[in-house]
């Protein structure tokens, strides 16, 4: 309760949490509206891994840049693996 009081479901990332998420959302929201893995000036870069971003697609594809419904995407996709891996290991 107190992250979402302090955060809210649709709040941007937070730079105090680390630069990785910021970076992975707005490669997400670049690729999404067809500007290619782009830093904000439009230069090409390879400074993060596009996993993340990529996963994040569909879902800013579909809804644009809200950060409700990416959250709740990467939520279902970590619960969704922790299923599987539960599954995986079960006698």
């Amino acid at each position: 309760m107190i992250t979402i009081q302090r955060c809210g479901v649709a709040a941007p990332p937070d730079p105090g949490d680390g630069l990785d998420q910021i970076d992975y959302e707005h490669f997400a929201y670049q690729l999404s509206r067809g500007a290619g893995y782009t830093l904000a000036d439009g230069a090409p870069s390879a400074r993060r891994a596009p996993g993340t971003p990529l996963v994040m697609l569909p879902i800013y594809s579909i809804f644009g840049r809200s950060y409700v419904a990416g959250k709740l995407w990467l939520t279902g996709i970590s619960a969704a693996t922790c299923l599987v891996g539960a599954w995986l290991i079960r006698p």
